[in-house]
């Protein structure tokens, strides 16, 4: 049901009030005048107050803002957590970053906070001229940490990409010291120890005060924990390819090499026309420093991942994407790869008996390395032991038909004719075999029946002649053997059961070695009388071992390195190279090859897995 009112609405809403009406008459408000709204102005200003000026209003806002910041701004300040004087010292405690104030600079190498003349925070390097330089591996390994974490904090997190990328709040090393920011005593001159320091430091020494120091420079420091010589050339090689890419000027700090100097195995390598920076001015970090030092140590900073990312082909595939990196190396290769003559004259008069034994014209002489002891293949199968020598010897066979392959070709090509050629039986029957390896055992192998052993000249106990070996002198001519023929009769041969170790080789020599824990395997073959049986090195004992060695024990590290590098050498004078990349030797090898013959024409073969040539240093 509706219900709907009789009344016009309209003619309601249009009636008009009477005229006259009385105050005292009106019941209900007007509905025609609004309610006070206490949002309005006031009709009449109140009573004792004056309405404020706006910009008195936005002045007093405005100063408010002001102190708020100020405020923030002291209070940040007066945080211990950024308090700092000049300079500060970082010291790093149970695995986090720490700022410890100081009024005078540290004691010992590292990253340092201080203030420009602007008061502006910056860091730099402290190396205090006081030290023993150069540093062990370990020292520059946290340098190395400890500015990269400072730098980042500097940074506010950010962390900057790009290899070339330089750090703004970086002050460099020579500046600092120009600038008496870092105190300094040799005002930029080259030390008079400079000869202990750098090879062919006696140049510099005779022209100390007229030869001008570098403008830049990169230190190559032989110095390091890894007992293998292969990663010492790698890095030395790759760093000479760097410096010359960026101009710099390359130097090699053989002190306190564990193989002992290097002109005892190489000339002297090219010497620039300026002196070495003081071993002060050297630091490892940050990469656009104008004196870099690189050592073993520092290669994750100076060839890590940026390095790669930087000098990688991205369009690339395989061992084409690392060519930029192969180049560096075989720069280094060129210039600083120059055995001692004495050396080289026996290696040029080995090789080329093992080329007479091959007829003119015949098949190719293919270069087997192995390589056992502490280095394990990469491949999953292997990871935890050997790949098996058959497939090593598979491979040299391969590569034989694959040389033999292109000569059919180039053949039939120049004659028009197939009927020429040799058949492949008779190629691969005037074909040969080089052998290396640090396992004795390896060279008496089934497997390895017929192949020739690289050199006999220095040799390891348990090394016995290959069938088709030839015989040789026991005191052969050059300075490789004379380590050999002045040894006593009953002075013992190294004894490498199982291959290379790091850890017997730090034990060459010594007599104070501690006994082994319970449960150890014996030795394979027989006993060593060079270093006991059953006998290990503690962590303690490296420091000694490593950089303070007997004359005993330098003269066997000498013994072991003049071996393997006419092993080196003798093997990278073959037509092709078969060997594991997980090695730090075979990629050597594809190097001294040169990247036409060992890439472009498969003459280097890998056995460990499908993984082609790689640039890790």
């Amino acid at each position: 049901m509706i219900i709907a009112s009789r009344r016009n609405l309209h003619d309601m809403s249009m009636r008009r009030a009477p005229a006259t009406l009385s105050s005292g008459s009106l019941r209900v408000p007007l509905l025609d005048s609004p309610l006070p709204s206490p949002s309005l102005p006031a009709a009449l200003p109140r009573q004792g107050k004056k309405p404020l000026p706006r910009w008195l209003i936005r002045l007093r806002r405005l100063a408010l803002w002001i102190g708020c910041l100020v405020g923030i701004f002291f209070c940040i300040q007066s945080s211990p957590w950024f308090s700092r004087l000049n300079p500060v010292t970082p010291v790093r405690t149970t695995g986090s970053y720490e700022i410890v104030e100081s009024d005078t600079l540290p004691e010992v190498a590292g990253p340092i906070l201080v203030d420009d003349e602007r008061g502006r925070t910056r860091w730099t390097i402290s190396l205090p001229e006081n030290l023993d330089y150069p540093l062990s591996p370990t020292e520059y390994s946290k340098i190395c940490k400890d500015a990269e974490t400072m730098a980042l904090h500097l940074a506010d997190g950010k962390e900057h990409s790009g290899y070339y990328h330089v750090d703004k709040n970086y002050i460099d090393i020579d500046e600092a010291k120009r600038r008496d920011i870092i105190p300094s005593k040799l005002n930029g001159r080259t030390p008079r120890n400079v000869a202990d320091n750098v090879v062919g430091g006696e140049k510099y020494l005779k022209m100390r005060d007229t030869m001008p120091v570098c403008k830049k420079s990169l230190t190559f420091v032989m110095q390091t924990e890894d007992a293998g010589l292969g990663a010492t050339l790698m890095g030395l090689w790759m760093s000479y390819g760097l410096a010359k890419k960026e101009g710099r000027s390359f130097f090699i700090d053989d002190k306190n090499w564990s193989y002992g100097r290097y002109t005892n195995y190489f000339k002297q390598p090219p010497l620039p026309d300026c002196q070495p920076p003081p071993v002060s001015h050297r630091t490892p970090f940050p990469h656009h420093a104008r004196h870099l030092l690189v050592s073993s140590a520092t290669t994750q900073w100076t060839f890590g991942t940026k390095f790669h990312e930087q000098f990688e082909s991205s369009r690339k595939t395989g061992a084409d994407r690392q060519k930029k990196m192969f180049k560096f190396l075989r720069a280094g290769y060129e210039a600083l790869f120059h055995i001692d003559s004495d050396d080289a004259k026996y290696i040029e008069q080995r090789m080329a008996e093992i080329r007479s034994s091959i007829p003119k014209g015949g098949g190719p002489l293919i270069s087997i390395h192995v390589r056992r002891g502490d280095r394990h293949p990469f491949e999953f199968q292997y990871e935890k032991s050997y790949i098996p020598l058959d497939i090593y010897v598979d491979a040299a066979n391969e590569l034989v038909t694959s040389f033999y392959n292109q000569r059919s070709i180039f053949s039939y090509n120049i004659n028009g004719s197939s009927s020429k050629k040799a058949s492949e039986a008779q190629y691969r029957a005037t074909s040969s075999m080089i052998l290396a390896s640090d396992d004795p055992e390896t060279y008496s192998s089934p497997e390895m029946k017929g192949i020739v052993k690289a050199q006999s000249n220095l040799v390891s106990s348990g090394d016995g002649p290959l069938d088709g070996s030839r015989d040789f002198p026991e005191e052969p001519s050059g300075k490789s053997a004379k380590i050999v023929a002045k040894k006593p009769q009953k002075d013992p041969k190294i004894d490498w059961d199982g291959g290379f170790f790091n850890s017997i080789f730090w034990s060459l020599g010594d007599t104070s070695l501690i006994p082994s824990a319970e449960g150890s395997p014996s030795a394979s073959q027989g006993t060593s009388s060079v270093f006991p049986p059953h006998r290990v090195v503690r962590e303690s004992e490296y420091e000694r071992l490593r950089f303070n060695p007997s004359p005993e024990a330098l003269r066997l590290r000498e013994l072991v390195a003049k071996t393997y590098l006419t092993d080196l050498s003798l093997l990278a004078e073959g037509d092709g190279v078969v060997c594991a990349v997980s090695s730090t030797t075979c990629r050597l090898l594809a190097v001294m090859l040169g990247w036409n013959k060992a890439i472009s024409h498969g003459a280097w073969k890998n056995v460990d897995g499908k993984i082609d040539w790689m640039a890790i240093v």
